[in-house]
């Protein structure tokens, strides 16, 4: 059974047990209630006074929100470990290691600190690769003496 079958068939019986009268959405809700288990009632209000969302099949608490590796923060944005790493992202020390909250990183990539930062590493780019093939840095470097050996010789 298919998730809208099963809400068809719920508006089926909530039919019935109306005498075959449209319910509205205060008898929907109270309707559930009664039959919620208790915990779902607490999840219910949670999110009825704001408290919690309801992301999927569980509900968020805002209050609460773990804290994510790096490869875990990259793989839920779509992004490489590598972008992340190089856009310095905020994050927490918790035990000597690197943690992030999802919440947080999503707030930095819409700030004007990050789009800065992107600004900064496309022009350190763009001057590298035009470095890379300008003809008078090459002949520049052409003119540069070779480095020293660092190698040590024989005692006589």
């Amino acid at each position: 059974m298919t998730a809208t079958d099963s809400s068809k068939r719920r508006k089926e019986l909530q039919e019935e047990r109306s005498g075959g009268r449209a319910t509205s959405a205060t008898e929907e809700l109270l309707q559930a209630a009664l039959g919620a288990s208790a915990d779902r009632k607490e999840e219910a209000l949670r999110v009825l006074r704001g408290d919690a969302q309801v992301t999927g099949y569980y509900v968020a608490s805002p209050r609460y929100e773990p804290y994510l590796t790096l490869r875990e923060t990259a793989k839920r944005l779509g992004i490489s470990t590598f972008s992340l790493w190089r856009w310095q992202i905020p994050g927490h020390d918790l035990g000597g290691r690197r943690r992030f909250r999802l919440s947080e990183v999503i707030s930095y990539l819409e700030s004007d600190a990050f789009h800065a930062r992107i600004a900064t590493l496309r022009a350190l780019r763009k001057t590298k690769v035009t470095a890379r093939r300008s003809p008078a840095v090459k002949s520049v470097q052409a003119e540069q003496p070779e480095p020293r050996s660092t190698e040590v010789p024989p005692n006589p």
